[in-house]
């Protein structure tokens, strides 16, 4: 089964960049996430479509 959603750490694992990265990265409004409770978690989706729309280098 492939996974739906990541917690900070998992997703920090995941793409490798760290977690006050990903903080920053909410903060300009590029990641989009979820609460459920305490806990930030981001869709798949979410997260491919912020891969997606990270600019190409030559």
């Amino acid at each position: 089964m492939q996974k739906t959603a990541y917690t900070v750490n998992e997703l920090s694992k995941e793409i490798g960049i760290g977690r006050s990265k990903i903080y920053s990265e909410i903060a300009e409004g590029k990641l989009k996430f979820r609460k459920i409770g305490k806990r930030t978690i981001f869709l798949a989706r979410d997260v491919e479509a912020y891969l997606d729309n990270l600019p190409e280098v030559n």
